[in-house]
C-alpha cells in the first residue's frame, strides 16, 4: 500500500511539473521589437537590463528602439506604412485614433486575467471604441502650477493662487515687488505645450475638447473664455511680450534661475526645481469654473503586424510588471503607481494631490487627426498672441480646419 501512495505520489508531481512545464512561456528564437520614447538618460539601457529575466526565462530577445520625440510620430506613420513597424509600441492618446480605426493596432482584453484587470489601476483608461486596445502604461504628471514662494513672500504673499484672479494679481504683485515676470507661458514652442498653455484652461473653464460625435469644443462659450483671458495675460502685461519666441524649456530656465514667479509645468520637472535650488510651492490647478489641468495617459499597444502575438503580450506584461514599473519611477521616470500594490515612488509632495485632486485631472481624447488639429490650433492661438487674430478667430478657424479633415 505504502509503495503504491508513493507511485501515486511521484506520479501526481510528475503531472504537475509536466504542466509546469508546458505553461511556461517558450519564446526560443523570437525577437520583440519595442519602440518607445525616452524618459530618461538611457531608456535603452535600462530595459535591456530590467527585461534581462524575462529574456532568460523565455529564450525571446527584445529589440529595442528609442525614438526622439521630435520624429516619434513620423517614425511611427513611415515604419507602419513600410511594414518595419514595431511589435510593441508606446503611444500617446493624440497619436492613436487612425493607427486603430485602421487595424494596425489589435484589441488586448482576452489576453489578460481578471486578477490582472483587477490591480490594474487605469485599466478602463484603455477602452477606445468600447474596445481595450490599450495597457495604460505612463499615466501621470499632470501639470501643476509652480510657484517660487520666496519671490511670493517678497510679495507679502505666502500661498499659491487656486483662482484665475488671484493668478493675475499675484503675478502682478511679484513683478511690483521684485521687478521679475510674475508668471509666463511658451508660445514659441509646438503643439504639445498646449497642455500647458490653453487645456488647462478650457477645463477649467467648464470646456470640452470634443463631444461624442468628435466636434471640436462643443461647449464655444467656454473655449472662447480660456482664449480670452490667455489672451488678456498678454495685452495686460502679465506674461512676457517675448511669449511667442520662448518655448517650454526657456520657461523651465528662467523659473529655476528664479527670474519667473510662476509657470505650468509638469510634476517631473519637480526634481530640477529642487535641483535648481528654488524654494518652490505649487496649486493642483487654477480653477475658474471647474478644476481641470492635463494628466498623461499613454499606453503599450499591440501592432497588428506582431510577428509572434503570444510573445508581444508577455513582453508587455513584463514591461508594466511591478518590479519593473517600480525600477522604472525609481531610476528613469518619476510616476505614480500603475497597478495595486506597487510602492509610491513620484515626489512624496504630491502624493496627497493624487489622492484628492486626480477627479480633476484630464487625458487627450482619442480622436481622428487630433495632432494635426493640434497644430492648428497652437498655431491659431500663437497668431492671437501676436495680435493677428482674435480668441473668436483663432478657435473659429481650428474648429473650420478640424472638420475639413472628416
Amino acid at each position: 500500500m505504502k509503495k503504491f501512495v508513493s507511485m501515486l505520489l511521484v506520479a501526481m508531481l510528475c503531472v504537475a511539473m509536466c504542466a509546469t512545464l508546458a505553461s511556461a512561456e517558450d519564446f526560443s528564437g523570437v525577437t520583440v521589437t519595442y519602440w518607445t520614447a525616452p524618459f530618461g538618460e538611457n531608456d535603452a539601457a535600462f530595459f535591456e537590463e530590467q527585461l534581462s529575466d524575462w529574456m532568460a526565462r523565455t529564450g525571446a530577445q527584445v529589440n529595442i528602439e528609442v525614438i526622439p520625440w521630435d520624429s516619434y510620430e513620423e517614425k511611427y506613420m513611415t515604419g507602419v506604412a513600410s511594414g518595419t513597424g514595431p511589435d510593441v509600441g508606446y503611444m500617446y492618446n493624440e497619436m492613436l485614433f487612425n493607427y486603430i480605426d485602421s487595424g494596425a493596432i489589435l484589441p488586448i482584453d482576452e489576453y489578460f486575467t481578471d486578477e490582472v484587470k483587477a490591480a490594474a489601476i487605469y485599466w478602463e483608461n484603455g477602452k477606445v471604441l468600447g474596445q481595450q486596445y490599450l495597457l495604460p502604461y505612463v499615466v501621470g504628471n499632470p501639470r501643476i502650477l509652480y510657484v517660487n514662494m520666496d519671490l511670493l513672500a517678497e510679495a507679502g504673499l505666502d500661498a499659491a493662487p487656486t483662482t484665475w484672479d488671484e493668478l493675475v494679481s499675484t503675478a502682478k504683485a511679484i513683478k511690483e515687488a521684485t521687478g521679475k515676470t510674475g508668471f509666463d507661458q511658451q508660445w514659441g514652442g509646438y503643439f504639445g505645450d498646449l497642455n500647458e498653455v490653453f487645456f488647462p484652461y478650457l477645463w477649467q473653464a467648464g470646456g470640452r475638447l470634443v463631444d461624442d460625435e468628435g466636434n471640436l469644443f462643443p461647449d464655444f462659450d467656454a473655449a472662447l473664455k480660456a482664449a480670452e483671458f490667455l489672451y488678456s495675460l498678454k495685452t495686460e502685461g502679465v506674461i512676457s511680450e517675448y511669449c511667442t519666441s520662448r518655448d517650454g524649456s526657456a520657461i523651465a530656465e528662467d523659473f529655476r534661475n528664479g527670474d519667473i514667479g510662476m509657470a505650468i509645468m509638469s510634476t517631473s520637472a519637480a526634481a530640477k526645481n529642487t535641483e535648481a535650488g528654488i524654494n518652490w510651492g505649487f496649486a493642483p490647478y487654477t480653477t475658474e469654473t471647474a478644476g481641470g489641468t492635463f494628466v498623461a495617459n499613454d499606453s503599450l499597444v499591440l501592432m497588428s503586424s506582431a510577428k509572434n502575438v503570444e510573445a508581444a503580450i508577455s513582453l508587455m506584461k513584463e514591461i508594466t510588471s511591478i518590479p519593473v514599473m517600480e525600477a522604472f519611477h525609481e531610476q528613469v521616470y518619476q510616476m505614480p503607481p500603475i497597478s495595486e500594490g506597487e510602492k509610491y515612488l513620484d515626489n512624496p509632495a504630491f502624493e496627497t494631490m493624487y489622492e484628492e485632486a486626480a477627479s480633476g485631472f484630464h487625458a487627450l481624447p482619442v480622436v481622428a487627426n487630433f495632432s494635426q488639429i493640434e497644430a492648428a490650433l497652437y498655431s491659431n492661438l500663437q497668431s492671437m498672441m501676436m495680435d493677428d487674430l482674435t480668441p473668436e478667430e483663432a478657435l473659429r478657424t481650428t474648429i473650420d480646419y478640424a472638420a475639413s479633415l472628416s
